[in-house]
Protein backbone atom coordinates (compact mmCIF):
# COMPACT_ATOMS: atom_id res chain seq x y z
CA UNK A 1 0.00 0.00 0.00
CA UNK A 2 1.89 3.32 -1.36
CA UNK A 3 0.75 6.34 0.20
CA UNK A 4 -0.27 9.46 -2.00
CA UNK A 5 1.11 12.87 -1.06
CA UNK A 6 -0.43 16.12 -2.71
CA UNK A 7 -0.19 20.29 -2.28
CA UNK A 8 -3.46 21.53 -2.06
CA UNK A 9 -1.91 25.88 -1.59
CA UNK A 10 -0.07 25.75 1.60
CA UNK A 11 -1.03 22.35 2.71
CA UNK A 12 0.10 18.76 2.11
CA UNK A 13 -2.28 15.92 2.45
CA UNK A 14 -2.15 12.23 2.78
CA UNK A 15 -4.23 10.41 0.87
CA UNK A 16 -6.72 13.30 1.13
CA UNK A 17 -6.40 13.71 4.58
CA UNK A 18 -4.46 17.03 6.27
CA UNK A 19 -0.97 15.84 6.96
CA UNK A 20 0.66 18.94 6.89
CA UNK A 21 0.94 22.90 6.64
CA UNK A 22 3.53 25.38 5.25
CA UNK A 23 3.74 28.87 5.95
CA UNK A 24 4.10 29.57 1.91
CA UNK A 25 2.85 27.57 -1.23
CA UNK A 26 6.70 27.19 -2.04
CA UNK A 27 7.36 25.84 1.08
CA UNK A 28 4.76 23.38 0.97
CA UNK A 29 6.16 22.28 -2.85
CA UNK A 30 9.48 21.24 -1.30
CA UNK A 31 8.00 19.46 1.75
CA UNK A 32 6.08 17.55 -1.16
CA UNK A 33 9.24 16.80 -3.11
CA UNK A 34 11.01 15.29 0.11
CA UNK A 35 8.15 13.09 1.17
CA UNK A 36 7.57 12.05 -2.48
CA UNK A 37 11.30 11.68 -3.84
CA UNK A 38 12.21 8.27 -2.01
CA UNK A 39 8.96 6.64 -3.47
CA UNK A 40 9.56 7.87 -6.96
CA UNK A 41 13.46 6.55 -6.58
CA UNK A 42 12.07 2.84 -5.72
CA UNK A 43 9.09 3.53 -8.07
CA UNK A 44 11.95 4.05 -11.15
CA UNK A 45 14.15 1.40 -9.93
CA UNK A 46 11.45 -1.18 -9.84
CA UNK A 47 10.43 -0.40 -13.49
CA UNK A 48 13.96 -0.43 -14.80
CA UNK A 49 14.58 -3.62 -12.87
CA UNK A 50 11.81 -4.86 -15.31
CA UNK A 51 13.02 -3.59 -18.27
CA UNK A 52 16.71 -5.29 -17.76
CA UNK A 53 17.72 -8.68 -17.58
CA UNK A 54 17.50 -11.47 -14.86
CA UNK A 55 21.03 -9.93 -13.32
CA UNK A 56 20.61 -6.60 -13.42
CA UNK A 57 16.88 -6.46 -12.47
CA UNK A 58 17.84 -8.61 -9.39
CA UNK A 59 20.31 -5.43 -8.24
CA UNK A 60 17.72 -3.08 -9.02
CA UNK A 61 15.21 -4.59 -7.30
CA UNK A 62 17.44 -4.51 -4.15
CA UNK A 63 18.35 -1.09 -4.10
CA UNK A 64 14.51 -0.44 -4.64
CA UNK A 65 14.47 -2.60 -0.92
CA UNK A 66 17.12 -0.81 0.22
CA UNK A 67 15.41 3.01 -0.98
CA UNK A 68 11.77 1.44 0.18
CA UNK A 69 13.40 -0.21 4.10
CA UNK A 70 14.93 3.35 4.24
CA UNK A 71 11.56 5.18 3.96
CA UNK A 72 9.83 2.67 6.13
CA UNK A 73 12.70 3.73 8.87
CA UNK A 74 11.57 7.33 8.50
CA UNK A 75 8.14 7.33 8.76
CA UNK A 76 8.35 5.41 12.01
CA UNK A 77 10.39 7.36 13.79
CA UNK A 78 8.27 10.15 13.59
Amino acid sequence: MTAEFHQVGKQILLDGQHFADACTEEAAAQILAGLTGRASIAAYLDHQAELRGRWAGIYLRAMAANVRAGLDLEENEG
